[in-house]
């Protein structure tokens, strides 16, 4: 009797086990909690030291605290992404991974979905907790809560398809993710910067878009008098393009890493 070999799918989805099992025993997780911890205690704690208070408005406790979110999930990319597929290659565990009768393209979908779900489980978490918080110091939770948390998720497909594809074409994990953090701090802030001297929409960018994640709660941070006005983001428009970064993305990252030697 021929054995048969369990379908694409489920070869994914126990990639992708064993990936998140992995990300669990590590400690970049760890680093994860303890910087939501740290954000969450210095939002709530760090006011009234200096003779502030907490806010008992629903909305201006939850814009605190998502005002952090795309910085947690730039941060979460570059470490759960972002050296996902160099490691194959770094680490020449290749050797042992390729010969076996699993399709490259499948091995990539189950690590997209392990990073995919640790990310989401992470900010879903911070979203959790920063709910609580809200229903306790205000009780109750601003309406459009459950919308940010939608467009964190679309947020974080866009960030670790950039970072998969970038991960494919580094040799080195340390430099793969140096790349992807200079990407979104340094060189898309630039690229975004000249579309706004030049008049263009910069909801292209993918930071731009995903600073819809917190508009979605306004803030009641004051602009300053010298600041550069944004032009307004609409919701549908800033998912389609969190979206099609995720997919354009992803999709060469794929094609790359099915194609690239040992």
């Amino acid at each position: 009797m021929s054995a048969h070999l369990p379908s694409s799918l489920a070869q994914s989805l126990t990639v992708a086990r064993y990936e998140i099992h992995k990300y669990l025993r590590g400690m970049k997780i760890y680093v994860m909690l303890a910087l939501m911890a740290l954000m969450i205690g210095l939002t709530l704690f760090l006011p009234p030291l200096f003779g502030g208070s907490v806010p008992t408005d629903p909305m201006i406790f939850m814009s605190q605290l998502v005002n952090q979110v795309t910085m947690l999930i730039i941060i979460s990319a570059v470490l759960f992404a972002s050296d996902a597929l160099t490691g194959e290659f770094e680490n020449r565990t290749g050797f042992l991974i390729f010969p076996r009768p699993i399709r490259r393209g499948t091995l990539f979908l189950g690590k997209y979905m392990a990073s995919f779900a640790i990310v989401s489980a992470l900010i879903a978490l911070y979203f959790g907790v920063a709910a609580l918080l809200s229903i306790y110091y205000t009780g109750s939770i601003y309406a459009d809560t459950l919308t940010s948390l939608g467009l964190s998720l679309l947020f974080i497909a866009g960030c670790n398809g950039l970072a998969f594809l970038v991960s494919s074409l580094m040799k080195r994990g340390n430099t793969s993710a140096v790349l992807v953090f200079s990407l979104f701090l340094i060189i898309m802030p630039m690229f975004l910067f000249i579309l706004i001297l030049n008049d263009i929409d910069p909801i292209v960018m993918l930071p731009q878009a995903g600073s819809a994640i917190d508009i979605v709660i306004p803030s009641y941070f004051p602009e300053p008098p010298d600041a550069i006005i944004l032009p307004p983001i609409d919701r549908g428009v800033a998912s389609a393009v969190m979206a099609a970064w995720a997919v354009l993305c992803s999709i060469p990252a794929a094609l790359i890493f099915g194609r690239r030697e040992l």
